[in-house]
């Protein structure tokens, strides 16, 4: 049973709050310029252990309803301990069953929230999880939800959860509640859209495995789940449930001592605005990529000689910052990385580095994942799930539009890179981009060098050591027409 409120925990930027219950780790309001972000029922229910509605719940170390009692796990009935506070930023810590966690939520230009699991036990623990906000709404059903068209879905209410593609927004005109499933480590944003107030809250969650869309309609309460309070009559009109998770069907399974992290970030925009657009706002779209799923590309030949001189091809370079979302083929991404990092001779590269050292790396940033150009192989070896675009474009939210983001690294772990030669790979980069203009010049595409990119974001996600300086990127693409 939660025991009664004790202490409210508020946090502050210069254009947002955002209140704490640290009883049942509860955030109870999330305001953005004055606006309230969420619903909390006009009545608070009395009762303590039952479901209680409104803000932002944990669900925590379970997910849904499976066979565990209570419901939703017990982070929401347990008191919590402050660990590290700042004006905007809070860490709380919990435990249940054969688990602790520690649970950090941040307030800035979003809402940021980390929860770090840990099996305290000495067995393997499945465990699973879900963040459960409660948005408010002018009116549900004008309100719908964008970015989960030709998803994959089932219905909680059907016994047999039968999975079927759901097709164009998720209108909220009825009871709902879908699990939409997400593959995990996939940096997706669904956004919740309400028109008649010009509101988007855009939700990303990389390593969760479902987005669930709720709201319980008139049709409130359905059989079988009497461990939530009733709704008073009309509430459901007033808000809709964007919940990212994992729940007891996929659950996370940890060794003993073993640590998860699951990452959730809401952020509000008020002008009308796509995906793209959002994943550029959140620029730690993918802090959190998982586990990396083995995959190796293997590239076709570098495309033909395109017939252009090296004449023409400097008169044509450019810097470009509009691109068509096209992909461009295999054939042409070959080209572009063998001029860029290449081998042209046994053991020597199209890139000059200084002393020959060639410690020049390329990642690909991709919708599909994130990978490392190995030249000798041709090949591309992927060492992220998530797509990273978006924190390779950072402030600069053009540059998530290209189809292929390049980022010249490099691995300065040489000693030789002491001072006076600290600055060496500056100019092998240089030399790099160089080249990527030129190829890119010669065979049609759209490019533009960028020193612009959230490289805190990019090391972590990528698991970079401490001796890898990431130096420039190159969006890559068609130009825009």
């Amino acid at each position: 049973m939660i025991a009664p409120l004790l202490c409210t925990i508020v946090l502050v930027t210069t254009n947002a709050s955002c209140r704490i219950e640290e009883n049942g780790s509860r955030i109870v309001s999330w305001q953005v310029e004055g606006e309230e972000l969420l619903w909390n029922p006009p009545t608070p229910s009395g009762t303590t252990n039952k479901w209680h509605h409104g803000g932002i719940p944990l669900c925590w170390p379970w997910f849904g309803q499976c066979d565990k009692w209570p419901p939703h796990g017990t982070a929401w009935l347990s008191q919590a301990k402050v660990l590290h506070r700042t004006p905007s930023e809070v860490s709380l810590t919990i435990a249940a069953d054969a688990f602790d966690a520690t649970y950090t939520i941040a307030l800035s230009d979003r809402l940021k929230l980390t929860v770090h699991t840990r099996n305290r036990s000495d067995a393997p623990q499945k465990y699973s999880i879900g963040i459960h906000p409660y948005f408010r709404l002018s009116n549900r059903n004008a309100a719908h939800v964008e970015g989960l068209d030709g998803w994959t879905y089932f219905d909680w209410r059907d016994p047999k959860l039968t999975k079927r593609a759901w097709q164009g927004q998720v209108a909220l005109i009825a009871a709902f509640d879908h699990s939409f499933a997400k593959k995990r480590g996939a940096a997706d944003i669904a956004v919740l859209v309400d028109p008649k107030v010009g509101k988007r809250i855009s939700m990303l969650a990389p390593e969760a495995d479902e987005y669930v869309v709720w709201n319980p309609g008139a049709e409130w309460p359905i059989g079988g789940l009497e461990f939530i309070d009733g709704f008073a009559k009309d509430d459901y009109l007033h808000f809709a449930c964007l919940e990212p998770g994992f729940a007891e069907l996929e659950p996370v399974t940890l060794a003993p001592g073993e640590e998860h992290t699951f990452t959730a970030e809401f952020a509000k925009n008020t002008q009308t605005k796509g995906t793209d657009e959002m994943k550029a706002m959140i620029t730690a779209a993918a802090l959190v990529c998982g586990t990396v799923a083995a995959e190796t590309i293997t590239l076709p030949p570098p495309a033909a000689d395109s017939g252009v001189t090296v004449l023409q091809a400097l008169r044509e370079r450019r810097s470009t910052r509009t691109f068509a979302e096209t992909e461009i083929p295999d054939g042409l991404l070959s080209g572009v990385l063998w001029a860029a990092n290449g081998f042209n001779r046994a053991d020597k590269r199209t890139n000059a580095t200084g002393m020959n050292k060639q410690t020049i790396r390329i990642y690909v940033c991709r919708k599909s994942g994130t990978y490392l150009y190995d030249a000798k192989k041709n090949t591309l070896e992927k060492v992220c799930d998530g797509d990273l675009r978006a924190a390779v474009a950072g402030t600069q939210p053009f540059a998530a539009k290209a189809p292929v983001s390049l980022i010249i690294a490099a691995d300065v772990s040489d000693p030789i890179y002491a001072k006076p030669w600290d600055t060496l790979t500056h100019y092998d980069a240089g030399i790099v981009s160089g080249n990527i203009y030129l190829y890119c010049a010669a065979n049609g595409l759209a490019t533009v060098c960028r020193g612009t990119m959230d490289r805190a974001a990019l090391k972590k996600a990528l698991k970079l050591p401490e001796k890898t300086v990431l130096h420039l990127n190159h969006p890559v693409g068609y130009p825009a027409k």
